[in-house]
């Protein structure tokens, strides 16, 4: 296990998160399996309220396109995943760190 290994992985993750979000194409033309995916995606959120700031996509024409079309529901989704991500992500960092000083993992190779 080496720093270089984790930049993989977490290259990885990233796409895997990217593709099922809608950053590359519509969600609704992804395989019906994959579509549920992407409500576990922060990016799915983050992707709608960005274009929700700027005017894309906004059908409703009852509702203004700017800041005044962001719900604050996107804000909460985002705060909740955020809340859960952040303690989750820590901890797990901890127990890989620990990990790898007790087994002489952490270090860099090259």
């Amino acid at each position: 296990m080496s720093p270089e290994r984790g930049a993989e992985a977490t290259h990885i993750f990233q796409r895997s998160l990217l593709l099922v979000s809608g950053v590359y194409y519509p969600i609704e033309v992804s395989p019906r399996w994959l579509q549920p995916l992407s409500a576990l995606s922060p990016a799915t959120y983050t992707l709608s309220a960005c274009r929700k700031l700027v005017g894309i996509g906004n059908t409703d024409t009852r509702q203004p396109d700017g800041c005044a079309a962001f719900s604050s529901d996107e804000g909460i989704e985002l705060a909740l995943i955020g809340a859960v991500m952040m303690p989750l992500g820590l901890w797990v960092f901890g127990r890989i760190e620990t990990w790898a000083k007790r087994t002489g993992k952490l270090k860099r190779t090259g």
